[in-house]
């Protein structure tokens, strides 16, 4: 980077930074500055009276010592605040709207539905609430610390996506008895290792068939991005990381990966 673009350079790396926060916490814009300023306030808060080490940067000359030290830094700085989240950001919008220094616009007013003067306009603007879904409630179950009562719902959360994975089996197990009685003793291995999804897909001439098994390689794909990462450990046939990291969404991604093997790229599709 050159050092007449650092500011920019700098910059953009904070907007990206503020939006993973936004996506992984399923909040504003506002509030992710607020969480900010309220570590930060905890740092400043705090740091003459927390551990020394934690609060030096100088010996983090190997990755196991910056590791450490950014897992102590999270422990007394981040965990805190995040374990009360929802808790402190509202307190701290309530402390805005009622600090009578800080002239804040009116609209600040509607979107907290606070001293709304207008009742006819009460249902009539957008206003807004916390985001309701399965990664929101397993965030807020780790940040509050329920996962030891709440064990069943906690055990789930965790199956979730090998859960949702099961409705794409039908489709798996039909793709592969195509692709098996297509291919048995009919291909040699590098002609399937050569030829692509959508060199495959071309090849099919009848237009119901191709958009049939276009369909179901689709949802393969949807239940590979769901569970790759666990085939490696939970499979009954372990998929070897080279295999894992592959993205059987790519057109020109090889056949191999979808013809059912116990080895090879064909274990993909007989893991799922």
């Amino acid at each position: 980077v050159k050092s007449s673009n650092l500011s920019i350079f700098f910059w953009e790396h904070l907007t990206v930074d503020m939006q993973c926060l936004q996506k992984s916490l399923h909040i504003g814009f506002d509030d992710a500055a607020l969480l900010i300023h309220m570590i930060m306030h905890r740092i400043v808060e705090t740091f003459l009276i927390e551990d020394s080490s934690i609060n030096t940067v100088s010996n983090l000359a190997t990755s196991k010592s910056r590791d450490q030290w950014e897992e102590a830094f999270n422990q007394a700085y981040i965990q805190p605040v995040l374990k009360n989240v929802h808790t402190l950001l509202e307190d701290a919008r309530k402390q805005i709207l009622e600090d009578d220094k800080q002239k804040h616009p009116p609209i600040l007013d509607i979107v907290y539905e606070r001293n709304i003067v207008r009742p006819d306009l009460q249902h009539s603007l957008w206003k807004y609430r916390p985001n309701i879904n399965l990664e929101h409630l397993s965030q807020k179950i780790q940040i509050e610390g329920q996962h030891v009562k709440h064990r069943a719902l906690v055990f789930f959360l965790k199956e979730e996506t090998s859960l949702r994975a099961t409705k794409y089996l039908p489709s798996i197990v039909k793709l592969q008895r195509f692709l098996y009685d297509v291919h048995h003793y009919r291909s040699s291995e590098e002609e399937v290792q050569e030829k692509s999804i959508g060199q495959f897909l071309n090849e099919i001439s009848n237009d119901q068939m191709r958009n049939e098994l276009k369909s179901m390689i689709e949802n393969v794909q949807q239940a590979w991005l769901l569970v790759r990462g666990k085939l490696q450990i939970h499979g009954r046939l372990p998929v070897p990381q080279e295999y894992v990291n592959v993205d059987l969404s790519h057109e020109t991604t090889s056949i191999a990966y979808l013809i059912p093997k116990t080895t090879g790229r064909g274990c993909c599709t007989t893991a799922l």
